[in-house]
């Protein structure tokens, strides 16, 4: 074969080759998008969903389940659960009929009868059921709550609350401590001298 017909031939091949290449590609981009759906600058599969809620990264969750995000962070609950996503803390999945409990100092979620103490400084706890928030600890039926001082703290409702204790009955609270009422001048609790 002539020198000049081979050339011919070998640049037919090369042009259709390049052609063809480019004919795949375009046909494998037009082509649905059978194995997810878009999610923001990620791609979830078929049976997940995407969560993109504002202020948080988009993530995928499996499909039928709730998305539970907020700025401080991202998860899915399921279909027992609910989502606790209130502002202050990340937000996290409780069982279905428990009370969201949270704030900047931390979360949990509390039983039905149970109460939620919830006191701005304090981490949340659950209280039983007829108890009163008190600091770090529930008082009960028969007891105080005495905020004296920057921890309050549950005391005999006999008791006189006094700065970070509580006095005795019989006693006053004497310039933030506890003295007999006969002691107190000034606002000073002051021993008699024999």
């Amino acid at each position: 074969m002539p020198r000049r017909q081979a050339l011919r031939l070998f640049g037919a091949t090369l042009a259709g080759g390049i052609i063809g290449s480019l004919g795949v590609r375009k046909a494998a981009a037009q082509q649905p998008n059978t194995k997810g759906n878009n999610c923001g600058r990620i791609s979830c599969a078929k049976n997940q969903v995407c969560c993109n809620v504002s202020g948080c990264d988009e993530f995928c969750a499996p499909q039928g389940s709730t998305c539970c995000a907020s700025a401080w962070g991202g998860s899915s609950c399921g279909s027992g659960q609910t989502c606790c996503n209130q502002a202050g803390y990340k937000p996290f999945c409780a069982s279905r009929g428990n009370k969201c409990c949270g704030n900047t100092s931390g979360s949990t979620s509390c039983g039905s009868t149970q109460t939620c103490c919830n006191q701005s400084g304090f981490k949340p706890f659950c209280a039983s059921s007829g108890k009163m928030c008190c600091g770090k600890g529930a008082c009960s039926s028969s007891q105080q709550c005495c905020t004296t001082c920057s921890v309050p703290f549950c005391a005999s409702k006999s008791s006189v609350c006094c700065g970070a204790t509580a006095c005795a009955k019989g006693q006053v609270c004497c310039g933030g401590v506890c003295c007999e009422s006969s002691q107190c001048h000034n606002n000073k609790c002051t021993v008699s001298k024999r």
